[in-house]
């Protein structure tokens, strides 16, 4: 039956793997004890060796874990024993559970609410005589818990010289919101990169002073100058281009650097640059019609609930496992993508709904827009892979020449419509003077000629130069290392014949650099822990490659913030919240983070994920957006003959 499913009872986590690492093979025979080194335990996928081991070897250790560990599933067995299975007899649930669940009904809340490591820390730490505080006292405990944040953050800044940052606007005129997010990127002494949400400001105008004014006062609450800014990433809307201009961002290229460009120090967010060539390519000739026919389908799916449900529940009886092409805000990255593959995925499904008729194509369009889907899949990898917060601005071009790669090899009629597309944002990239030096700091893509053609690395070492006496390092200037910590290998690379002038000049340091890696790359994923093992070999290297390597590849950040907030914005009739109070519920999410230790739910529940499948009505107001964006879009389409579609729809649609 498919209305009958078994739940899922939550897995609790074993308590050794809070001192033992879990391996990504389960049947790995023996594991290193963290606690004694040169010991292995049998573990062969089973963890009795390993709490046996900790238990009698280690009997203090498990007794401070075992004090500090949250239970939560301990506390809400209860709740959980009401879910029902066919063979299964319901529990009588207590009242207080009863008006648990009236409480998620009426509040809205989503049902996976439950596992929230906050609410369940508030479970299990309410003392007996807890008085439930007002909507007022709440309000006012959040804002407290803000100011904590953002004095945390004054603090920790006080050592930082250097950053990046990382913004981006929102706007819905329906409820008047108009506001900038703020991130900041550092790289601190020991060669970590930090990446810290700062706060949202309401912005009166969209012009770039008074975007200026904004970040300005942010910045300012917590210490920091925008002068000390040495690269803002963000996308290519006009007002941010003008405030990187006006700042003079990476200001030392203005004075130096006789063919400056406003745009050529600046980092473009990179899935922003990818998603604009599939937009280019989407409004090609040829293109534009396939992506319409599931642009309206979705639009639809997001108007008619009763369709949409019929859709899905053929989709489960055919074990479809791609999700419903529903709509997807104009702002998705990879969204062209993403539509398309769930519209040939479901399109068994689809054909058995006899309302979504209309939608159907014919086969051999259907093959066409299959082409479309392989040509995409490349760049919403690319996109994927960039939004990371572990990416680096170094992978940028190396990820585009990686698309260019396998979209070559596709045969297609639009493959080569698409690689012009992509050659154009390339040579962008390209002609990006501090992508190039970041590049040749990461020592994955330094001095490989592919990277950069048609330029060379020796044009890049002279830029790079520039760097040296106006940068300051995120890090203390004393760099050295005791004698006790100095390994083998640093020792006789810095004591060698050829490489006793460790503190010369930029210049010997690059030929150092270069011999260095054409003789032993090394095999370092993270390119800030290969310069924590060879900062005192290069020293002025390193600084600068702190400075440049503090940024993510995008502002992927400042799109998952405004996810975040967005139901705030969209449901008017649910919540009438400010930017203010939008500025402490993300701060205060950013506090739990920091004060969270990795416990039972953190490692089965992540908070981003706290919607269900089964929380359908917590999405229906992005959906409904969505489908009222599609909805404008299509119209627009049908009136306008800007993108040379094609006229004839019988052409294309299933007779």
């Amino acid at each position: 039956n498919m209305s009958e499913k078994t739940p899922t009872t939550p897995k609790c986590r074993s308590v050794v793997w809070k001192v033992f690492k879990k391996p990504a093979e389960r049947n790995r025979p023996r594991l290193p004890c963290p606690l004694c080194p040169g010991t292995s335990i049998v573990y062969g996928g089973t963890t009795s060796g390993l709490k046996t081991h900790l238990e009698t070897h280690h009997k203090d250790e498990m007794l401070k874990i075992e004090k500090a560990e949250v239970t939560p599933y301990n506390e809400l067995t209860k709740f959980h024993d009401l879910q029902q299975t066919s063979n299964a007899v319901a529990v009588k649930p207590d009242q207080s559970q009863i008006y648990l669940a009236r409480s998620f009904a009426t509040g809205g809340i989503p049902f996976s609410f439950s596992k929230n490591p906050e609410f369940v820390r508030f479970l299990t730490s309410k003392p007996e005589n807890f008085v439930i505080p007002s909507p007022k006292q709440i309000k006012s405990l959040i804002q407290v818990e803000a100011i904590d944040y953002l004095e945390k953050l004054t603090h920790e800044f006080k050592k930082v010289k250097k950053y990046c940052l990382m913004t981006d606007g929102y706007s819905k005129v329906q409820r008047g919101f108009h506001f900038y997010s703020v991130h900041v990127g550092f790289v601190d002494k020991n060669f970590t990169r930090n990446v810290k949400f700062v706060a949202l400001r309401n912005v009166e105008k969209g012009d770039a002073v008074s975007v200026s004014e904004a970040i300005n006062g942010v910045l300012e609450d917590v210490g920091l100058k925008l002068s000390d800014c040495t690269n803002i990433t963000s996308d290519a809307g006009s007002p941010l281009v003008l405030l990187a201009d006006l700042h003079q961002i990476d200001r030392f290229h203005f004075f130096q650097v006789k063919a400056y460009s406003s745009t050529g120090f600046r980092i473009h967010c990179a899935c922003h640059l990818l998603n604009l060539i599939i937009c280019e390519f989407s409004q090609v000739k040829g293109v534009a019609n396939y992506y319409k026919v599931a642009q309206k389908l979705a639009a639809h799916l997001g108007r008619c609930k009763e369709d949409k449900n019929k859709l899905k529940m053929l989709a489960e009886a055919l074990k479809i496992k791609s999700p419903l092409p529903l709509p997807l805000p104009t702002t998705r990255w990879g969204g062209m993508h993403i539509l398309l593959r769930n519209y040939i995925d479901n399109y068994e499904a689809i054909k058995n709904v006899a309302t979504l008729k209309k939608y159907l194509i014919k086969e051999a369009n259907m093959n066409k827009m299959e082409e479309l889907v392989v040509l995409l899949k490349p760049i919403h990898e690319g996109i994927l892979k960039l939004e990371k917060d572990s990416s680096y601005v170094s992978e940028i071009i190396p990820t585009m020449v990686w698309i260019r790669h396998k979209i070559s090899q596709i045969t297609s009629g639009f493959s080569t419509i698409l690689l012009k597309a992509v050659d154009k944002r390339l040579a962008q990239c390209i002609r990006n003077k501090r992508i190039l030096c970041t590049m040749l700091v990461d020592h994955r893509f330094a001095y490989v000629d592919k990277w950069v053609e048609p330029m060379k690395w020796c044009d890049v070492e002279e830029r790079i130069g520039l760097y040296e006496t106006k940068t300051a390092s995120f890090i203390d200037a004393k760099t050295d290392v005791s004698v006790v910590d100095e390994s083998f290998e640093n020792y006789v690379f810095k004591h060698s014949s050829s490489n006793n002038d460790n503190n010369g000049s930029m210049e010997s340091e690059i030929v150092r650099y270069r011999a260095f890696l054409s003789t032993n790359r090394p095999s370092d994923e993270c390119p800030l822990s290969f310069w924590k093992s060879q900062k005192n070999n290069f020293q002025k290297l390193s600084l600068i490659a702190s400075e440049l390597l503090c940024s993510p590849a995008s502002s992927s950040v400042s799109e998952r913030c405004f996810s975040k907030c967005s139901d705030f914005v969209r449901q008017t009739k649910r919540n009438r919240a400010t930017t203010e109070t939008l500025n402490d519920l993300l701060t205060v999410t950013e506090l739990c983070k920091l004060k969270r230790t990795q416990d039972i739910v953190a490692s089965d529940t992540d908070e981003s994920d706290l919607s269900d499948d089964d929380d359908e009505w917590t999405k229906i107001s992005i959906e409904e957006t969505a489908a009222e964006e599609m909805r404008t879009t299509s119209n627009s389409e049908d009136s306008e003959d800007s993108f040379s579609i094609i006229d004839n729809d019988d052409d294309l649609v299933e007779t």
